[in-house]
């Protein structure tokens, strides 16, 4: 239930920045619940996760496209997504400038549009911060 909430908040905001489908990677995807409901959204959805068990579930219980490594480490070719979720992920890593360096040759940009647009990071501490 809550990954189809977290899915379908996902869902409206990228519908209005661009058409509501396409290649999506989800880095960080854990066992790959939030990919598997933007996939019945319309999304063809990719993942990387680091646990070797969450990625092996999202392949053989879910049969989706995980691969197991870092953001650094995965073998995909630039420009290849046309949007990329990093949720709770950018946050425990040691090499951020580096991997927003990456998460932007990531992202397709045919349409023109600001990359950040198509980058949608997202954090514990990012909602749990009150605006001043």
């Amino acid at each position: 239930m809550y990954y189809h909430k977290v899915a379908t908040d996902f869902h409206t905001i990228i519908s209005k920045h661009k058409e509501p489908s396409g290649t999506l990677l989800d880095v960080g995807c854990a066992c790959g619940l939030l990919m598997k409901e933007l996939g019945e959204l319309g999304w063809r959805t990719y993942g990387v996760e680091v646990s070797d068990s969450a990625a092996a579930f999202a392949r053989e219980q879910l049969g989706l496209d995980v691969a197991t490594g870092t953001l650094m480490g995965a073998h995909f070719p630039d420009k290849e997504f046309d949007l990329i979720i990093a949720k709770d992920v950018l946050e425990h890593g040691s090499r951020n400038e580096e991997s927003s360096e990456r998460l932007e040759r990531l992202v397709s940009s045919d349409t023109g549009e600001r990359e950040a647009k198509r980058i949608l990071p997202g954090s514990t501490l990012n909602r749990s911060t009150k605006p001043r």
